[in-house]
């Protein structure tokens, strides 16, 4: 089959027109609008993540026993693995904290101020 620059053009139109059409008729908000502009309210779940939750709530709750059962029957090395691993849901992740402080815009006695402190806190430890 030979491909001619008229058979390429003609292709091409054929798909802009399809990708206009598309964006027309299933894309009805520009980019960076939606209908519902206040977007969804943070911290809510979706609702597949609601249901997939109270699926595995559901199975956890009435598997207790045997997950419990198997658990004992892990080697300790195993057992300890299984543990830190299902920490991470019963404890919230802790976050970095960085601290900003401008020291050069403070006066000299309370730099000397801060500086005792901090060695009167290292000594009474």
């Amino acid at each position: 089959m030979l491909v001619t620059y008229k058979s390429i053009l003609v292709i091409t139109l054929f798909l802009a027109i399809v990708i206009f059409n598309f964006k027309q008729y299933f894309m009805p908000f520009s980019k960076g609008e939606s209908g519902n502009p206040m977007g969804r309210p943070k911290g809510s779940l979706n609702r597949n993540t609601a249901h997939l939750r109270e699926l595995i709530s559901g199975f956890l709750n009435s598997n207790f026993e045997t997950v419990t059962g198997d658990f004992e029957a892990l080697q300790p090395k195993d057992r300890i693995k299984y543990y830190c691993e299902l920490l991470q849901f019963g404890l919230p992740k802790l976050q970095t904290t960085v601290m900003e402080s401008r020291y050069d815009s403070l006066p000299e006695d309370q730099i000397d101020e801060i500086i005792t402190g901090i060695i009167n806190n290292k000594s009474n430890n």
